[in-house]
């Protein structure tokens, strides 16, 4: 009774408010399961982090990563500790992942003087002037290459004098854009080299193509951790959740009539979104805002169709989903394991072990095969 008198007083109270001021009190976050989950393992993982550099966020692109990282970077009372720093992994305009870039933003960030070799590192126009007036190839390899390891000398020192809690990286997936095995390799033997420098850990959070550098090297997948950010599956438990969240959402849509509009097309909404809480509010939030820009006193079943994904998006996310959340589920590895250690099949208490372990904590669900889901 309470909860619904507190939604009336806020559907009167947005009657005084203004078009930006009913957005905005609509994008406020939605805490949900899968949200809380992985936000407890990161802070897990963070302050225990039994001796891993490296951690591993993974989702499906929609799920709230971002929101995710905004959580992690608000300050907790009951832990003490120093600030995240926290950078972007942007995509390169042509060809691999530039290391260059991301050095300069970190120690941008940081507000970290460059030490070393200033002369090389800033006068880039002066350097390449001599390189086009016949300086030879392997000389301005060289230079690009002092200049690269002094901006990592740089970073890393700034590091260790700020002393962050941790480096959050947001789309770390575009430091999987290289070409070869061996690069993406050293990629990631980068990342556990800089960590171990500063003391510091590094959370790569990225879409399942973040998942490619998991596993390239075996002397840094020792040393880290990896949590699996999933959408809502088509378990009855997970779209119960589902539903639990577009609720919270009704009585959120800041209109001054009531409706029952999201719970009646609940089925809608999980098929545009794939289940994906982030994308679901994006969609709303576009539905919301036309809505009320066109005067209307309550959001109709016209918003809501008009500004979802298409179908063919849609589908084509969850043709890219579906393949990653394969992988991931696949786990007769442990099988092949106890088969090359000369061991016996596993015992039913070793079984539940594999899979609350928390670097199996990804195969929490069972997802049926689509063609299934479509039957």
């Amino acid at each position: 009774m309470m909860k619904q008198t507190h939604v009336v007083e806020d559907r009167v109270r947005c009657a005084y408010l203004t078009k930006e001021e009913r957005v905005h009190t609509f994008n406020r976050v939605i805490m949900h399961p899968h949200l809380m989950a992985a936000t407890q393992a990161l802070e897990e993982a963070l302050r225990e982090p039994a001796g891993a550099l490296i951690i591993f966020v993974c989702g499906p692109v929609g799920v709230g990563k971002t929101t995710l990282i905004n959580l992690a970077l608000q300050p907790n009372m009951e832990i003490e500790r120093a600030p995240f720093l926290s950078l972007l992994a942007r995509p390169p305009l042509y060809g691999s992942f530039s290391w260059r870039e991301f050095l300069q933003n970190g120690i941008s960030t940081l507000e970290q003087p460059l030490i070393g070799r200033k002369d090389i590192i800033k006068n880039d126009k002066e350097n390449t002037y001599v390189a086009h007036q016949g300086e030879s190839r392997s000389r301005s390899r060289t230079l690009q290459r002092i200049r690269d390891d002094d901006l990592r000398i740089s970073f890393e020192t700034a590091m260790k004098r700020r002393r962050p809690s941790a480096v959050i990286i947001d789309d770390a997936q575009h430091l999987g854009r290289v070409s070869g095995k061996q690069k993406l390799q050293n990629q990631l033997d980068c990342l556990k080299s800089m960590a171990e420098t500063t003391g510091t850990q590094h959370v790569l959070i990225g879409t399942y193509e973040l998942f490619s550098l998991l596993n390239v090297s075996v002397q840094a997948t020792g040393r880290s951790d990896f949590i699996h950010f999933p959408r809502y599956g088509s378990t009855d438990e997970e779209l119960s959740q589902f539903r639990s969240a577009l609720s919270t959402f009704q009585e959120l849509l800041p209109f001054e009539e009531a409706t029952d509009i999201l719970l009646e097309h609940w089925e809608f909404c999980y098929e545009r979104s794939l289940g994906c809480i982030g994308l679901l509010h994006f969609m709303l939030t576009r539905a919301v805002r036309a809505a009320l820009w066109a005067e209307e006193t309550k959001l109709s079943q016209h918003y809501l169709e008009r500004y979802t994904i298409s179908s063919v998006e849609s589908y084509a996310m969850l043709r890219e989903t579906y393949d990653f959340e394969t992988e991931l589920a696949y786990t007769s590895s442990s099988v092949e394991l106890r088969q090359l250690l000369g061991m016996k099949p596993e015992s039913t208490f070793h079984q539940e072990i594999s899979r609350t372990h928390p670097r199996a904590r990804f195969r929490v669900k069972e997802r049926k095969p689509i063609r299934d889901q479509a039957e």
